[in-house]
């Protein structure tokens, strides 16, 4: 099964692939979930934020501004990361790099291994 963040969705501004998904999401059974930082517990939820404040220096995304560079990344990195969920899919090589320099960068995400995507 295949599963996107919340954020990530909300990035799919052409209304076609954004049907598709959601064609997706409603089959029975769903062929792919969308993650939501609501199903978060408190402790999650601080556990996140700080990930992110790790994360977002590496990147575009600028939490203050909620601006939309790397903001998919962030919070699909930081929600794997908290989740304890352990691949991450991407063909962008920063959000890669997040991984694979986690020690190096002490991004938090030392527990999330990579799969990289080729286009």
């Amino acid at each position: 099964m295949i599963a996107i963040h919340e954020s990530v969705y909300d990035e799919l501004v052409v209304a076609n692939l954004r049907e598709y998904v959601q064609a997706l999401k409603d089959e029975n059974p769903p062929r792919i979930i969308i993650h939501s930082d609501t199903t978060l517990n408190e402790v999650e939820r601080i556990l996140r934020d700080s990930i992110e404040e790790k994360i977002y220096p590496h990147t575009n995304y600028d939490p203050k501004l909620n601006n939309k560079d790397d903001r998919g990344e962030v919070k699909s990195l930081s929600y794997i990361a908290v989740k304890g969920l352990l691949y991450f899919a991407a063909h962008d090589n920063n959000a890669l790099q997040l991984i694979e320099k986690a020690e190096e960068w002490s991004t938090g995400l030392d527990n999330v291994k990579a799969i990289q995507m080729y286009v």
